[in-house]
């Protein structure tokens, strides 16, 4: 199952305003595809464990159009 989530448009930053996304379960059985993760960086404990993230970054190189791609996992990660 893959769940992607913009928390961009999630309007609140407590533990309670991600209850409906049912973090604990998706995080523990899922792939997920998160944009704006930095708004649930606020919260560490609702973070997946280190050991199971894969970050992907994208941006673009500031003299062109280019898309750079940043792939960033922890030592001993699953990926």
């Amino acid at each position: 199952e893959i769940h992607h989530m913009d928390l961009y448009r999630l309007s609140g930053t407590t533990p309670k305003d991600f209850e409906p996304l049912r973090l604990d379960h998706v995080f523990e059985n899922c792939i997920s595809l998160i944009e704006w993760p930095v708004r649930l960086e606020a919260q560490p404990q609702m973070m997946p464990p280190s050991l199971n993230r894969l970050d992907i970054r994208i941006s673009i190189a500031p003299q062109s159009d280019d898309r750079l791609m940043t792939l960033t996992a922890t030592n001993g990660s699953t990926w």
